[in-house]
């Protein structure tokens, strides 16, 4: 069955699949995600008939059952063609239910849900027949579907919603965290939208791998995985995208597919290219049919590439053009080597011209090198073949095998490499000597990159993490760069810093936040509607303009200009998305927030506030005056930007002990205050913590991790028993150093080794 392409973001997502796959639970949390409206196919039953799915059966027998059931489920369809997330309930047993929601296909997504059989059936030990009862519905509900989602275990998830619970405790509310994080990757994916994080011309996420100055690929192969040869978790990805080879066949290999796919989004949330071995298929005798339906499979579970052989029949590379979704198409062909330098053939680049390669987004094409001089040729070859072609598709060749490592340093493009801290038996033979920290050293030695000195600006710098974690980014990288605080007597001292040739970025803290931002030749959308910023980066003489500068990264020059980002706001951004339990989520338009402060840290997280849906943020500041500005500045920001007509932004007198008549009570408290300066507006009243569904704490500071404010949150919890979620000041520095890491050097950070770097100094000697 061919997918069928959704133009309309907007077109409603009905999940599908057997009782205790999730579909409750996950649909209700991509709903709160996206702001749709959640629909209940249980409840949707229960108010059209006005008794449960199980009384009508009982009360009408199963003919009349089947008949209403499709009655409901038309009008619950028809009822929601946009903007609901819709679990289809008890519904997707049936037959005919499987009959209509075919018909809906061009119009809805219908996503089918899969997990353990063994987790759904509560059973270790699950018989013959017991199997084949769960998989003959699951192969019909696959049928219907156009979209697959493996539904990993979550460990935080002992007490949950699932597909026979109604509703949850506050504290129920608080699992999920894993599964919650998975299924708004997924939905992203699923409707091609770019999460806000994704803006700003130094962001790597906002640009495609093929657009990236560079880009990195391992290869990882669907047999490893499914022989449990493969530990996702404990390894660490610095490379830009996971190639996942489809190597074996098996009854399995679809449900394998999507559970690896799934593993691979969890432990490493990399780019997914997806590429079958089309020997192995060969071997297995796979139809035209058949590949093309495997192929068009890796749309399904939403990966961002799918690498489509050119050797592969015609008919295959067209039906994929045609139901082309969000998933971008490398077309891929390898070479037989040819002595006297195949390169330079002109039928190579003359082949360039079929007019269905201009709906590919990459062309890639290898070759095993024979000799040396073929990594000369490849060279000529790129040349070449982006004439005849254009910017689109992107041209990536290479050669392979030993001889040919030298062109892979000279290509920039989905350069494939081996994992260094992978298994050697899963490792590409081909690519076995050439792994990231190579390629780094590789440029760094033929002068394509530069040493450069990062900085950390601001008060307590030398009491700070951030050098720590950039420089053990560096080492794992290979980057030969070194992060330092800089101890100055005025911000005049960092300005001479930043514009010595040499200078690679900065981190600055308070008190430069807002000033800094006033220096910076350009800003980004973010840091402009903060007003200050906490990551700046040199504009080069030869590369002026931030798109030009951020293709230069990593190289030394004169500087022409500073450029401003902010990553704060996305630190308190993404912590606070991992931690608000899914029911603070779907209450977040209704919900009222507190902000300690009115600083440039106070900016940013009142910015998060503003771009995770909160339209009630209170101020709470020693100066008034201060805390006005800001108001100020964001109620005009959100009346330009979200259309809003009254105030979202409102100051709390800094003694005020009485929460403001008419309000909830907070579901979300931030204190943006240094430990420094703590004082009585931090004081927090322990009625403002009573929010019936508890709510999150976070605090900036770190010196010390368990601040005032968190102990006084969790004595709260342990004395009340109402749930709230804590996150410290190193959570939200890991998840701005990681962005800002990236934004300094277009590279992937690696979570792990910053982590850990990060906390090394709490360890024991």
């Amino acid at each position: 069955m061919d997918n069928v392409p959704i133009r309309d973001r907007h077109a409603s997502i009905i999940l599908v699949g057997l009782p205790g796959a999730g579909k409750r639970s996950l649909s209700f949390i991509a709903a709160s995600y996206l702001g749709w409206r959640w629909i209940s196919g249980g409840l949707y039953f229960h108010r059209a008939t006005g008794i449960s799915e199980k009384a009508f059966l009982d009360k009408f027998g199963h003919e009349q059952f089947q008949a209403r059931m499709l009655d409901v489920v038309r009008q619950m369809l028809l009822q929601n063609p946009q903007e609901a997330v819709i679990d289809c309930g008890y519904a997707s047993l049936h037959e005919p239910v499987h009959d209509l929601l075919q018909g809906y296909r061009t119009t809805r997504r219908v996503v089918h849900i899969l997990r353990c059989y063994k987790q759904i059936s509560r059973l270790d030990d699950l018989s013959e027949e017991a199997l084949l009862r769960m998989q003959r519905p699951d192969h019909a509900l696959h049928q219907c579907a156009d979209f697959t989602y493996f539904n990993l275990h979550d460990s935080t998830a002992a007490a949950v919603l699932d597909d026979t619970t109604a509703s949850a405790t506050p504290h129920q509310s608080f699992a999920l965290r894993s599964a919650k994080c998975d299924i708004e990757s997924y939905v992203d994916r699923l409707l091609g939208r770019i999460p806000v994080k994704d803006t700003g011309v130094f962001s790597m996420a906002g640009l495609s791998l093929e657009r990236r100055a560079r880009s990195y690929v391992i290869t990882l192969k669907l047999s490893d995985f499914a022989s449990s040869t493969l530990d996702l978790t404990s390894l660490e990805l610095c490379e830009d995208a996971v190639e996942l080879k489809i190597d074996t066949v098996s009854n399995t290999l679809l449900r394998d597919t999507a559970r690896f796919v799934a593993s691979l989004r969890r432990h490493m949330d990399a780019e997914l290219i997806y590429t079958i071995d089309t020997i192995v298929m060969a071997e297995a005798r796979f139809t035209t049919d058949q590949l093309t339906s495997l192929l068009q499979f890796g749309a399904r579970v939403a990966v961002d590439y799918i690498t489509v052989d050119l050797e592969m029949p015609d008919a295959v590379l067209h039906a994929m053009i045609r139901n082309k979704s969000s998933t971008r198409l490398i077309g891929h062909k390898h070479f037989a080597p040819a002595l006297g330098g195949g390169w330079l053939d002109p039928a190579r680049s003359q082949s360039l011209q079929q007019s269905h390669y201009a709906s590919l987004d990459v062309l890639r094409f290898t070759q095993e090198a024979l000799s040396r001089d073929d990594n000369e040729g490849v060279v000529n070859f790129r040349r070449e073949a982006r004439s005849r072609v254009g910017h689109i598709p992107v041209i990536v060749a290479y050669n392979t095998g030993h001889l040919g490592r030298t062109s892979l340093v000279t290509s920039n493009v989905l350069v494939p490499v081996s994992p260094r801290f992978f298994p050697l038996n899963v490792m590409d033979a081909s690519i076995t000597e050439f792994d990231l920290q190579r390629a780094t050293a590789a440029l760094f030695h033929t002068y394509q990159y530069d040493s450069l000195i990062y900085t950390m600006v601001g008060d307590n710098v030398l009491q700070s993490r951030t050098p720590q974690m950039h420089n053990a980014a560096y080492k794992i990288h290979g980057l030969l760069h070194s992060f330092r605080p800089l101890v100055t007597s005025s911000f005049e001292d960092a300005l001479h810093a930043w514009y010595q040739p040499d200078f690679g970025g900065s981190a600055v803290s308070y008190p430069y936040k807002e000033i800094a931002c006033r220096a910076c030749l350009e800003t980004s959308p973010h840091a402009s509607a903060i007003g200050s910023v906490n990551t700046v980066l040199p504009l080069r003489r030869s590369a002026k303009l931030p798109q030009q500068a951020a293709l230069v990264r990593n190289t030394a020059g004169e500087a022409a200009g500073l450029y401003g980002d902010n990553s704060d706001w996305y630190g308190v951004y993404a912590c606070l998305r991992e931690a608000m339990s899914p029911w603070n989520s779907a209450n977040i338009p209704k919900a009222t927030t507190l902000v300690f402060g009115a600083g440039g840290t106070a900016r940013a997280a009142v910015y998060a506030l503003l771009q995770i849906g909160y339209r009630s943020i209170f101020l709470r500041n020693r100066t008034q005056s201060n805390a006005e500005r800001v108001a100020a500045h964001f109620n005009k920001w959100a009346y330009d930007n979200l259309g809003t007509r009254s105030e979202v932004v409102r100051y709390l007198p800094a003694l005020q002990s009485a929460w403001p008549t008419g309000q909830s009570l907070p579901s979300v408290i931030i204190s943006c205050i240094p430990a420094s300066r703590l004082n009585d507006t931090t004081t927090l009243p322990s009625i403002w913590l009573s929010n019936a569904h508890g709510g999150v704490a976070v605090d900036f500071s770190y010196a010390p991790v368990d601040t005032p404010l968190l102990s006084l949150v969790r004595r709260h919890e342990a004395t009340t028993g109402q749930p709230w979620s804590t996150v410290d000041g190193l959570q939200i520095l890991l998840e701005q150093g990681m962005r800002q890491f990236e934004q300094m050097t277009g590279r992937r950070a690696p979570v792990k080794t910053m982590r850990h770097a990060m906390y090394a100094e709490d360890s024991p000697e």
